[in-house]
């Protein structure tokens, strides 16, 4: 190991005689060292020996660059097998390239055949005689076929390009691959389109056959259609859709013949309808400049029965709270969150009794003012907090903490009150 400064200074003969053979030696031994040489040039070799590998310096004089290792052996047999590759490396030599026969190169791992490319082009991985462009057999397990073949452009139709085949009875039948159906509008040579088509099925007993059929389809416009061929929306599925929940099953609705309604639906396990959703066009036109509203339904026994309807506007409606005449219902929450009609008719209601709150402890409610963190606006009302320390009936809780206040019922205690006031003022007036 040697390296030198490749700069021979004016000195005595002998002296000068050492200089030159340190410097021989360094250019034969490739300017070998644990440690870089300290004078460099373009493209000047370095074999360090601190990294067993070999560095050149670049063009520039201002790094070095890995070549190679300096144990790194290519080897090349002139009769070659799998157990004894043409190129190898000196420290693996069953695993490397070699030529099986006339027009073809394999890979080998372990002194056994890997990869073969035959003199057809094809490629075999885990097969010596690969049938495909690329044909993988991985012997009799489950996914044991995958061949992929190419599409013509200038031949319209189905090709299938990864086809899975049964390998119990030899693979001779498929039952699943995925295809490309290609078509063109000027006969193969111009504009194309193409639809991905993914079928399943099963081979027959000894491989009589295969029942391999279309399952899904991703059509040329990106539209995906499940259990059919001929989608026009992003997502349409023919038949039924499992939820995830087994005790339910959801289906799409299918348009009807309008085109204007359509939605999804779920339902039991044996088909009984649960509820669903359905989406109406009120106005005509297309999209986006139809109307449209949407409606929530539930099976009630004898029928269905709309709970909820949104329309175009962002307004909801629950219909079955609603009622005639010139005052609307009172919608209140329990502590659930249960949404209720708060109705004050006497057919819903039973002990009808006079009011027993003492209402004398209206008169130490405090009224506040005080400003909405969530709005940053000034209001009036009461503080919940401090009414439950005097009239808890008309507080609600969360949590088991003081809410809201009910101001509707708190016109109840108000009015007795004023009653009692009346009657006051009647007795004094009486004096």
């Amino acid at each position: 190991m040697s390296q030198h400064d490749y700069n021979v200074a004016n000195q005595a003969l002998n002296v000068a005689r050492t200089d030159v053979n340190n410097a021989l030696a360094s250019i034969l031994s490739n300017n070998s060292g644990s440690s870089a040489p300290t004078t460099t040039d373009a493209y000047m070799g370095w074999a360090d020996t601190s990294n067993s590998v070999f560095k050149h310096r670049n063009s520039a004089d201002n790094d070095w660059i890995t070549t190679f290792k300096l144990d790194g052996v290519q080897q090349y047999a002139s009769g070659s097998t799998a157990a004894l590759p043409a190129f190898s490396k000196a420290d693996d030599v069953n695993t490397g390239i070699y030529f099986p026969a006339a027009d073809e190169i394999a890979i080998s791992v372990g002194g056994a055949e890997a990869v073969r490319v035959d003199s057809d082009g094809n490629v075999g991985i885990g097969t010596s005689s690969p049938n495909d462009k690329l044909d993988l057999n991985l012997g009799n397990v489950a996914g044991n076929y995958i061949r992929f073949g190419g599409t013509n452009r200038n031949n319209n139709g189905l090709n299938k390009l990864l086809k899975f085949h049964h390998g119990y009875w030899g693979g001779a039948q498929e039952v699943a691959s995925i295809g490309v159906l290609t078509t063109s509008s000027t006969g193969g040579s111009g504009t194309g389109n193409g639809d991905l088509v993914f079928y399943t099925g099963s081979s027959g007993d000894g491989d009589a056959g295969s029942t391999s059929a279309e399952r899904m389809r991703i059509d040329s416009a990106g539209n995906v259609g499940i259990g059919m061929s001929d989608p026009i929306f992003p997502i349409q599925v023919k038949g039924s859709v499992q939820t995830g929940v087994a005790s339910t099953i959801a289906s799409l609705v299918i348009p009807d013949t309008t085109g204007n309604r359509g939605g999804y639906s779920i339902h039991n396990d044996s088909g009984g309808l649960i509820g669903g959703i359905v989406g109406e066009i009120v106005t005509g036109g297309t999209y986006p400049t139809s109307v449209g509203k949407i409606d929530i339904f539930v099976q009630n026994g004898g029928g269905t029965t709309k709970v909820i309807t949104a329309n175009s506007s962002g307004k909801v409606y629950m219909p079955s709270l609603g009622t005639s005449g010139t005052s609307a219902a009172s919608i209140s929450i329990t502590s659930s969150g249960e949404l209720f009609e708060d109705t004050s008719s006497l057919q819903f209601k039973e002990k009808v009794e006079n009011i027993k709150i003492d209402t004398s402890k209206l008169f130490d409610i405090k009224p506040r003012t005080y400003i909405r963190k969530s709005s940053g606006l000034e209001e009036v009302g009461l503080i919940a907090e401090e009414l439950v320390e005097l009239l808890p009936e008309f507080v609600g809780f969360k949590n088991d903490v003081p809410y809201s206040v009910n101001y509707q019922k708190l016109v109840v205690p108000i009015i007795a009150e004023l009653k009692k006031l009346r009657d006051r003022i009647s007795n004094i007036e009486k004096k």
